[in-house]
């Protein structure tokens, strides 16, 4: 998928897109309003294509030395977007 279709999905079903630069590749990172499970995936300065999308909480972290890399993988994103709504994580609970 290109990225300009993947941050327009986001945008629409999760929320606001942060962009951070990591050496050569971009990061992109949606997360719902309040919440703590967000969407991610990277690209490449040769490529429009989104690559290594997955579903991790903000205390998630991969480890390099170990080559782990945390989170819950996914194929496209509309997989993605349907597993963040329809799973909240304990920590994401409200109750009303």
């Amino acid at each position: 998928m290109k990225v300009k279709n993947a941050i327009a999905q986001l945008e629409k079903h999760i929320g606001p897109v942060e962009v951070t630069s990591c050496e050569d590749r971009a990061k992109y990172r949606a997360v719902p309003p309040g919440g703590q499970t967000g969407i991610e995936f990277s690209t490449t300065p040769w490529t429009d294509e989104i690559q290594s999308l997955r579903v991790r909480t903000e205390g998630d972290e991969d480890d390099p030395s170990t080559d782990y890399r945390a989170g819950s993988w996914f194929r496209n994103i509309k997989q993605a977007i349907e597993f963040v709504q329809a799973y909240r994580w304990p920590s994401e609970s409200h109750e009303d």
